[in-house]
């Protein structure tokens, strides 16, 4: 990669720097443009792929990805008047003069010059699962519009409406509608929309898949982002195993099947399946969990599995160690009556913790200081943050089945990632939790330094060939 200045007064950088100018394929880094008192950044050229990482030609800092082959990027000065192309929300397509430009875009025009300034519309974005709708021009005229550059900085700006598309599915007989209703699927930001599933022939709504969870009808899903849901139906389930941190059952996308990893904490949601009297399993002198809670046990195959709570409509246990390696397993509850399904056994399936046990929304993590992270308390872009999850499989050091662990500490055996929104965490720390039951996940990260924007971003965890669902975030303070 090389990095300089075109023309004008301003130096160039690149963050991580490299040594020697070489960064790996699909390496993640920043450009960035800083002018001269009186000076200000017109555009990059060069080969700088800044569009395709959806980056405009006049970002400071810019994020690139390292793809196919050498690059450079020069940055272009002046001293002179500059006109801005612009957009609400930024990142849109304007046409000027015949070239689509991604917005915010400067330009240096000569006094007196005529030029053409227009847009597509609709635009599609993220494999046409959102899409801005064109609204109006600073002021107030719409459609394509004529303007002439001055002898002074001008801005220009274009307003688009943010929708994002719900997309629904079944599986079993029957159907799904939404309300408020839209025709092609695409609804504005933020639009709360209440789902409603519908079984065919004495059949009902077993549990949704995707961005709801849970097996409530109606159910409602905020168009904050691209949402995919589905239904499954079918006759009634006696039990279902989900995910204690996310209270999803598969993070295989579209398989209605409960999906387990070793040592994953999971809740057992039936009706009658545990004892009248709710009880928390208290540790033994032993340091662990208890197999047998309120005369209730559950077991894994002819594995028992530790047990947190248990009530009459709800079991929280740990998955038993001893399933990993197999395709699937039987689940048994054993008490005033039996029950029992099949469940598939996966090398991981990893979720999240968040703040109010919801599976979505704020996640439960710690700042740097040790505070919990919240909007009031967001961290800082390149600050240190603790998550906590469960569902990363089997570690490197083996521990019994429901003890709480002390020092003594283990590291996963598959690949663990965190994304924050596009951008990927460094890890510093990944592994069992101090303090925590044996299946419980601590994953000590830094968020990146060039994270722009603050507020709640999006964080995913991937163990493995498996991703955490999303709808998790955390509260980062902005740049």
């Amino acid at each position: 990669v090389q990095a300089g200045v075109a023309s004008g007064q301003g130096t160039v950088s690149l963050l991580p720097a490299s040594p020697d100018g070489y960064f790996g394929e699909r390496y993640p880094f920043t450009v960035s443009a800083t002018p001269e008192a009186g000076s200000r950044l017109i555009r990059w050229t060069g080969s700088t792929y800044l569009q395709s990482v959806g980056q405009s030609i006049s970002a400071s800092p810019a994020r690139v990805l390292m793809q196919g082959g050498p690059s450079s990027y020069q940055a272009t000065f002046t001293t002179g008047p500059v006109t801005t192309i612009d957009s609400k929300p930024r990142g849109a397509l304007i046409t000027v003069d015949g070239l689509a430009l991604l917005t915010p875009a400067n330009l240096a025009w000569t006094a007196g010059s005529t030029h053409a300034l227009s847009y597509t519309n609709p635009q599609l974005f993220g494999n046409n699962t959102n899409r801005l709708q064109f609204m109006s021009w600073e002021d107030g005229t719409t459609g394509p519009r004529t303007v002439t550059a001055g002898a002074d900085s001008a801005i220009y700006t274009a307003t688009f409406n943010a929708q994002y598309r719900l997309s629904t599915s079944v599986l079993g007989s029957g159907s799904v509608t939404a309300s408020p209703s839209a025709s092609d699927g695409y609804y504005d930001a933020d639009t709360t929309v209440q789902l409603t599933a519908a079984g065919n022939n004495g059949t009902s709504l077993r549990y949704w898949l995707g961005d709801i969870a849970g097996g409530a009808s109606p159910a409602n899903v905020v168009m904050n982002q691209q949402r995919d849901v589905t239904a499954v139906i079918g006759t009634p389930l006696s039990f279902r195993v989900l995910s204690s941190a996310s209270f999803q059952g598969n993070p295989v996308s579209g398989n209605s099947a409960s999906l387990v990893a070793p040592g994953e904490i999971v809740a057992i949601f039936g009706t009658g399946i545990g004892p009248d009297v709710a009880a928390f399993g208290a540790v033994g002198s032993d340091g662990k969990l208890p197999f047998s809670l309120g005369g209730t046990s559950v077991l894994f195959d002819s594995f028992p599995a530790p047990i947190i709570y248990a009530s009459k409509d709800q079991i929280n246990v740990i998955v038993p160690y001893g399933v990993a390696g197999q395709t699937s397993s039987t689940v048994r509850i054993t008490g005033r009556t039996t029950f029992s399904t099949t469940v598939q056994v996966g090398a991981s399936a990893p979720a999240l913790f968040t703040y109010d046990g919801s599976g979505t929304g704020q996640l439960a993590a710690l700042n740097p200081d040790f505070t919990v992270n919240s909007p009031v308390r967001p961290a800082a872009p390149g600050s240190i943050v603790v998550l906590y999850g469960t569902g990363a499989g089997v570690f490197n050091k083996a521990f019994a089945d429901g003890q709480i662990l002390a020092t003594d500490l283990g590291t996963p055996r598959a690949g663990v990632w965190v994304r924050f929104g596009k951008l990927q965490g460094e890890i510093l720390y990944v592994g069992t939790a101090p303090f925590l039951v044996n299946g419980a996940l601590q994953v000590n990260v830094k968020i990146p330094a060039d994270l722009a924007g603050g507020g709640a971003v999006p964080v995913q965890l991937i163990v493995g060939a498996y991703t955490s669902p999303p709808g998790t975030t955390i509260s980062v303070a902005g740049q």
